[in-house]
């Protein structure tokens, strides 16, 4: 049985296993050398630690018989300068989400995203947005299929 919950300290090794699946899967599909990423496990403990205490944050686990399968966090910003969103003030912003492979095709993605969604409209937000690469096109689907819209935005580059 999938179960949600909050993301507590000593989750850190458990969200270091997750992100190291993310990252390995990220890097796999990255066609520019430069966007790759490594990870550090003292600065990905730091940044874990303070995505815990961020004001207006969710940072949450999906769980397969208490053992993580997945996570998400997402943060409301507040718009400041120009563009077609400006006016919204306060939007959500879906930082990151991942469902180990093994686990996905079962809607946990789904289940994740209904938590931001309430966590969202709880603070009165009515707008969620987030990034995601092209070729993540199972991403894309499981984001339209949670009625995102898009795409807004393309990454170009030139290699010189």
């Amino acid at each position: 049985m999938i179960k949600v919950r909050a993301a507590r300290k000593n989750d850190f090794e458990a969200f270091w296993k997750l992100e190291s699946e993310f990252r390995e899967y990220n890097n796999k599909h990255e066609l520019i050398e430069g966007f790759k990423y490594e990870l550090d496990k003292t600065r990905l403990n730091k940044a874990f630690l303070k995505q815990l205490k961020q004001k207006d944050s969710i940072f949450i686990f999906a769980e397969n018989n208490r053992i993580p399968i997945g996570f998400l966090f997402g943060c409301i910003k507040t718009i400041t300068r120009g563009g077609y969103i400006s006016n919204c003030g306060k939007i959500g912003y879906l930082q990151s989400i991942f469902i180990s492979e093994k686990h996905r095709g079962k809607g946990h993605s789904k289940l994740l995203l209904s938590h931001l969604f309430d966590f969202l409209r709880n603070k009165k937000v009515k707008l969620c947005t987030l990034h995601v690469n092209t070729y993540n096109t199972a991403a894309i689907k499981a984001y339209e299929k949670a009625g995102f819209k898009g795409p807004d935005q393309y990454r170009l580059y030139k290699e010189l």
